[in-house]
């Protein structure tokens, strides 16, 4: 058996050094954020999208006057 060296008896006696800060887990987090929101939103019915962003039901959205509902269709 041939003894260690000087310099790494030195070193192994050193506090070690930590990994840091995790920033793979910031990474994964907001990957998974990202990929549920595209889910979220590739699943929403265009219905429904255009809904959200149009004007109220009955606003006409070039004039923002409010129309006359339709009569029933009986």
């Amino acid at each position: 058996m041939t003894p260690a060296p000087q310099t790494a008896v030195a070193a192994g006696a050193e506090w070690p050094i930590g990994p840091g800060f995790p920033w793979w887990a910031v990474a994964l987090t907001a990957t998974v954020a990202a990929a549920a929101a595209y889910v979220w939103w590739s699943g929403r019915s265009v219905q429904r999208r255009r809904r959200a962003t149009a004007a109220p039901r009955g606003v006409s959205k070039s004039t923002r006057r409010v129309r006359r509902p339709r009569a029933a269709r009986g």
